[in-house]
């Protein structure tokens, strides 16, 4: 999946969030971001 550059950022840091609060790696953090982005019909960069 290719991300624009000017959403990276955003995203990054909800993948941290992820991490620390879930103990997860970044692959499994961006994955459930993937997950919740279908189950709603969102791309990723548009989840809030």
């Amino acid at each position: 999946m290719l991300i624009r550059r000017e959403h990276r950022g955003p995203i990054e840091q909800v993948k941290g969030i992820l991490m620390a609060v879930h103990g997860v790696t970044a692959d499994e953090a961006f994955q459930v971001l993937v997950e919740r982005s279908q189950a709603v019909n969102r791309n990723v960069r548009d989840l809030r």
